[in-house]
């Protein structure tokens, strides 16, 4: 029932339509997309590459498997593009999470870092998938590598910046980070508990920072 104070003119501007814009062709492919590697992941996280169909992914998706296919010919190349897209969500964090570090506080600073590398079992399980695989698909391998690769380069830079090291020597420290990281990642999944895991890393990340100011203060 329409309140009695209400005029017809009230109620006329209360009803207003609203209208969504359409999404054009390449939007609702990239949300196509987008659907698709989510349900990978959950798929591929819970029953491993090699159970998880096809079908199943696209089920998951609420999608047909001519619509998986279209986007992704195999699960090969599904799976790297999950790879690159998980990879690149992380690199996105990094970014958002370490844009000023300061190094005169070196646990702050370590901490800074780990919050954009989380490592929920999801992650940890694809990592698994995502290593085992390109150990037995060269080409898989290769993908693989450049995804990673990005992420390697942008933390040498960042130490660059940061006067920390300079040249192949940040290039070698980024390495180590980063085996660093995907080390703890496996602790995680096989010990179960990702918060212990996090704290082992941030204390190693604080020592490492820690040394790196030291030797560069002892250069300046």
């Amino acid at each position: 029932m329409i309140p009695t104070h209400w005029s017809k003119h009230t109620v006329q501007s209360v009803f207003v339509p609203v209208t969504t814009r359409r999404l054009t062709q390449p939007e609702k492919r990239a949300a196509t997309r987008a659907r698709l590697l989510d349900a990978a992941g959950t798929a591929m996280a819970r029953h491993g590459y090699r159970g998880a169909s096809l079908e199943a992914v696209a089920e998951r998706a609420g999608l047909s498997k001519g619509a998986l296919t279209y986007h992704f010919a195999t699960k090969a190349q599904l799976l790297l593009a999950l790879a690159a897209a998980e990879i690149e969500k992380r690199r996105g964090r990094l970014r958002a999470t370490t844009p000023d570090l300061d190094l005169s506080d070196p646990d702050a600073a370590a901490r800074a870092i780990v919050t954009g590398l989380p490592y929920g079992r999801e992650w940890s399980l694809l990592f698994l998938e995502f290593v085992c695989q390109g150990a037995r698909d060269r080409q898989f391998r290769n993908g693989l590598t450049s995804a990673l690769e990005l992420g390697r380069v942008e933390a040498a830079e960042s130490l660059e910046s940061l006067g920390l090291a300079s040249g192949a020597e940040a290039r070698r420290l980024a390495d180590a980070l980063s085996a660093m990281s995907n080390g703890a990642s496996i602790e995680a999944l096989l010990d179960g508990n990702a918060e212990r895991a996090t704290a082992l890393l941030t204390r190693l990340f604080s020592l490492v920072l820690r040394g790196l100011a030291a030797e560069a203060a002892e250069r300046d």
